[in-house]
């Protein structure tokens, strides 16, 4: 349990995730400008001790709002802040609130709600200055977070009880990526807008699903967001935007069947340098997936977080799914149509899953201290639905395919775009007539033929570092 201060005065209540991340509502911060206004203070039961040994207050650096946060009907009420790590041992008194399924409340299983928090005092209701504490339940001897106190008419009158924010993880069961955690990662925009992943695998090529660039037939339109994970702050001193120069799909795509769903991108380079944060993402070798079935397997994107919704997420999600058997029921019935060039990845109940807009985002394995790409997001019945895990491109067997198209020799390119030639890279023609597959919104394609799309730890390469683990793989 956390006091969310303003200014050094309590104004309402949190809860920790994790040593850097806290859940709290979105209506105690929706005024903020600067978010270093703005602090936690933790480890204490006492709102004014500043004496005692387990005391530890820290700034708010980020707040991540709901992207569909109402203020006026107060919906959606839920805000991530993030600050400076926590020391977390046995001597601080620190604990992280346990979350619930994706929609599945806790409370069907046991009914009795328990709710904390500092301020106004009123028996059986919480009130003023409790906003954004948790409401909790124990299940399986786990206290599980339900809720967080939003609004209420009053404070403890009869007929009006409060109303609190059900819990439903972010991104179809994922959770916010720490800052450069995932340095490969671009947002591939139409018209600047964002439409799909993408996976850096030199400063001057990405990788995405081609689906999410074959029905484009004026490739001025593209570009890519590089250095943030954030979509919509301009004003974050890594961030890169760069003109996508050249789109070269796979010889053998099917937009009917969404096989060989790959596509390689080229733009002028990257400046890459410490400074920049970025990173290129390692592949498996040709034919040998990186992964066996049930392995964890960790997506990341800025796609919606529901099937229903068309908006995505404005920061960088991330979600840990596992890798299905080709041959299992639910996979099949997934619309899988080549397994050779395609597999499944989700959770047999359903609740995490890539959704839209995460298309062409990478599916990644952890293989000898190494993030290898396994597999690209392409499509899916629903989002996150029990029995239907999403179908991502076969990196492995398209490496011949990479390797033909992809000039490693850029791989350590650094040069100021100003100080660059404008290269091109021969652009498969396109129908323009062939019938779209994919599920667009109105500005254009999402990047999701079907309705797709943890801080697991923060990895840092250098340029020639990943590029020598890549071939020793």
């Amino acid at each position: 349990m956390l006091s969310l201060r303003k200014s050094g005065s309590h104004a309402c209540g949190a809860c920790l995730l994790t040593s850097e991340y806290d859940i709290t509502v979105a209506h105690c911060v929706k005024s903020v400008v600067n978010p270093p206004t703005v602090s936690i203070f933790a480890g204490t039961n006492y709102l004014y001790d500043t004496t005692s040994v387990t005391v530890q207050q820290k700034t708010i650096t980020k707040i991540i709002m709901h992207p569909n946060y109402n203020d006026t009907t107060v919906t959606n009420d839920i805000v991530i802040l993030k600050f400076a790590s926590l020391k977390i041992t046995s001597s601080f008194k620190l604990a992280f609130i346990c979350l619930p399924k994706q929609n599945q409340d806790p409370f069907q299983t046991n009914p009795n709600l328990v709710a904390i928090g500092w301020r106004t005092t009123s028996q059986y209701n919480t009130c003023q200055g409790n906003s954004g504490s948790p409401l909790m339940t124990c299940v399986n001897n786990c206290w599980v977070l339900a809720g967080t106190t939003s609004v209420g008419i009053g404070c403890a009158q009869a007929g009006y009880p409060a109303q609190s924010t059900v819990l439903i993880s972010r991104i179809v069961g994922g959770e916010a990526a720490a800052d450069y955690a995932w340095g490969w990662i671009v947002s591939l925009q139409r018209s600047l807008s964002h439409s799909c992943g993408a996976s850096l695998l030199t400063s001057e090529y990405a990788v995405t699903a081609a689906h999410c660039v074959y029905d484009v037939s004026d490739i001025s339109i593209l570009s890519i967001l590089a250095g943030t994970n954030y979509l919509y702050y301009p004003s974050v001193t890594t961030i890169q935007r760069r003109a996508v120069t050249g789109v070269i799909i796979h010889p053998d795509f099917n937009s009917v069947t969404i096989t060989n769903d790959i596509a390689i991108l080229q733009f002028d380079p990257l400046n890459v340098s410490s400074s920049s944060k970025l990173a290129f993402i390692c592949l498996p070798k040709q034919n040998q997936d990186p992964f066996q079935t049930n392995s964890a397997l960790v997506a990341i994107g800025w796609g919606t977080t529901s099937q229903y919704s068309k908006t995505p997420s404005s920061y960088l999600q991330q979600v840990t799914v596992q890798a299905f058997s080709s041959r299992s029921t639910w996979c099949q019935q997934s619309g899988i149509a080549n397994t050779a060039v395609s597999f499944c990845a989700g959770i047999i109940d359903g609740g995490k899953d890539t959704c839209r807009g995460d298309s062409g985002g990478p599916l990644m394995a952890f293989v000898n201290n190494t993030w290898v790409l396994a597999g690209l997001t392409s499509f899916g019945y629903g989002c996150a639905q029990a029995g239907y895990p999403g179908v991502y491109a076969r990196v492995s067997a398209f490496i011949s395919f990479i390797n033909s198209t992809v000039d490693f020799s850029v791989l350590t390119t650094a040069t100021p775009p100003s100080q660059t030639e404008t290269t091109t890279a021969a652009l498969i023609t396109i129908d323009s007539g062939i019938k779209n597959t994919n599920h667009s919104i109105p500005s254009g394609n999402d990047g999701n033929a079907i309705y797709k799309p943890m801080t697991v730890m923060r990895l840092w390469f250098s340029v020639l570092s990943c590029f020598l683990l890549c071939y020793l793989l």
